[in-house]
């Protein structure tokens, strides 16, 4: 039987065998490099059914990616505007000298509140109030700037902000921290 076997093993078979091969492998290989948006279907490639690292950023076309944008910044919400949070405690302004930024706060698209701002008058109570939206979720204490030098500032989970010692001027400047952290 061996030998009916060796008998039709012949250069031709040989090569058509691997050409046979040759093409269900190589051609697999074509039809997948030329698979393109028109053949998938809605739905069908899903993040489970990546690989790991599968799409790496090199690999990505610009603006091949959509729907993927970030919220533009959000305007300054000014202290004391209106339909915004109010001064407390006789904290306002600070005008004694001229082109100080005012008291503010937003947050970024990223949930970062920012304050800004020169504040004077009140002692160590509240100097104003954050909507729930811009709060943290835990008392804050973060260092802020006076004539005097630095000072503590808490940010409470409330909204409430007040420095801890003395009264007078304060920066708010670079105060940052993530809402609802």
């Amino acid at each position: 039987m061996l030998n009916k076997q060796r008998r039709r093993l012949t250069y031709a078979n040989v090569m058509s065998t691997i050409a046979v091969f040759g093409v269900l492998a190589g051609g697999g290989a074509y039809a997948a490099s030329k698979i393109g948006t028109n053949q998938i279907k809605n739905g069908a490639v899903t993040p489970k059914k990546l690989a790991d690292a599968a799409v790496t950023t090199p690999k990505i076309k610009n603006a091949a990616v959509k729907g993927g944008k970030l919220a533009p910044p959000e305007q300054w919400h000014e202290i004391g505007d209106a339909g915004e949070p109010e001064f407390e405690n006789a904290w306002e302004n600070y005008t004694a000298q001229p082109n100080f930024v005012t008291a503010g706060f937003y947050k970024d698209p990223w949930g970062i509140v920012h304050l800004k701002g020169m504040i004077d008058g009140g002692a160590t109570e509240t100097v104003f109030t954050l909507p729930p939206a811009y709060r943290p979720s835990k008392n804050l204490i973060v260092p802020i700037h006076r004539f005097s030098g630095f000072a503590p500032l808490i940010v409470r989970a409330d909204g409430t902000l007040a420095p801890l010692v003395g009264s007078g001027n304060a920066s708010l400047d670079g105060v940052t921290f993530r809402a609802g952290e």
